[in-house]
């Protein structure tokens, strides 16, 4: 890897769609 600055860009945007997936499924599981 070796790119700690590439893996922040992507950290912050697959955070905020894990998150976003998450709950989607609470609302689906209610």
């Amino acid at each position: 890897m070796g790119r700690p600055l590439k893996t922040g860009l992507l950290y912050r945007p697959c955070v905020r769609y894990l998150t976003g997936v998450a709950s989607v499924i609470i609302q689906l599981h209610g």
